[in-house]
This record gives C-alpha cells, structure tokens and sequence, in this order.
C-alpha cells in the first residue's frame, strides 16, 4: 500500500510539472494495480488524477473512463459527491 501512496504522489508532481505522459504512466500502472488487489482508499484520488492527465494530452474517453471510476470507487467508501444526496 505504501506503493500505492508513492505512485500516486509520483503521478500529481508529474501533472504540476506538466509532465502528463509520465503522469499517466504511473497513474494508469497505479490504478490498474488497485483495482486488481480491490483497494480503493486513495483510488479515487488516483483515478481523477489520471482522468486529468488523460484530458491534457486529448484523450476524453480515457478521461471520462478513469473519471467514472473515481466515482464509482467513492461510492464503494460511502462518499458523496456535490449533487448527490442520502436518501
């Protein structure tokens, strides 16, 4: 899990360098390997940060996949997101 947290920094200070391909290098890898080991503690965080670096070099779809599953991910944790409410 400490890994998880390395890349997941490794990812945001590659996207404030501008560094989007690096960014997504280690995002995706990051992501890919949460979702496989079913952790979703900072895979929200994870995947909007991928969904970010995919918009940067023009890739919506990517974007909107990786976006998609920041919020299916937060709704696994019980999170809400602005515009949704708790019945």
């Amino acid at each position: 899990r400490l890994m998880d947290r390395a890349d997941v920094l490794r990812g945001h200070i590659a996207l404030m360098r501008d560094d989007n391909q690096a960014a997504i290098g280690v995002l995706r890898s990051c992501v890919n390997r949460m979702v496989i080991r079913d952790r979703h503690l900072l895979l929200p965080r994870a995947a909007v940060l991928l969904a970010e670096a995919e918009w940067r070099v023009g890739d919506p779809n990517q974007a909107d996949e990786a976006a998609n599953l920041a919020m299916q991910s937060a709704s696994v944790q019980g999170c809400c997101w602005p515009g949704q409410r708790r019945g």
